[in-house]
């Protein structure tokens, strides 16, 4: 009797992992192509996803209210973001980058050559270095790839762009 409780709750077990296995495998193998954008309060925070293929442009400037977005949109685990777009070094559009990046494991941050002298960016750079995430310069022709043959391009800035002069978004011109 007891051999027959322990062998159908191994199966038991088996059967639970199976169905969670296929519902990942059949997650990463989605083919739509979603463009999500995240209600962050002040700021900017734009997800685009394919399958397991995530793009995340700008973070807002809550750190926390963002992760929350994002855990209504990425799947519990998968817990990596492929590349992050940072427009420009504004807290509205970075603050909340600081938490992803140490929740997430990101492969590479794209981004102009502009500076800022706040607190938020240099902890934004500092994390960026910590983890030893790879970075690319924002300009015209970086593209993307998504695994469906989709690419994301950016049109402006045409050249490295340091400084703002005026202008509130230098990289807010993307195709898809």
């Amino acid at each position: 009797m007891r051999n027959r409780k322990i062998f159908f709750s191994i199966l038991g077990g088996i059967f639970a992992l199976a169905i969670i296995l296929s519902v990942i495998i059949m997650h990463s193998r989605e083919e739509v192509l979603r463009v999500i954008f995240l209600d962050v309060g002040q700021g900017d925070a734009i997800l685009i996803s394919q399958g397991s293929q995530q793009v995340l442009i700008d973070g807002g400037k809550d750190g926390k209210l963002l992760l929350e977005k994002l855990g209504k949109y990425i799947p519990f685990w998968d817990r990596k973001i492929e590349n992050i777009i940072e427009t420009h070094p504004d807290q509205d559009h970075i603050g909340g980058l600081i938490s992803v990046l140490q929740t997430y494991e990101v492969e590479s941050v794209l981004e102009t050559k502009m500076q800022s002298e706040s607190q938020t960016f240099k902890k934004l750079e500092e994390t960026i270095a910590k983890n030893k995430v790879e970075k690319v310069e924002a300009k015209k022709n970086v593209l993307l790839k998504f695994s469906n043959g989709a690419t994301l391009q950016i049109l402006y800035p045409f050249d490295s762009v340091t400084d703002v002069n005026g202008m509130h978004s230098p990289m807010s011109y993307l195709t898809l």
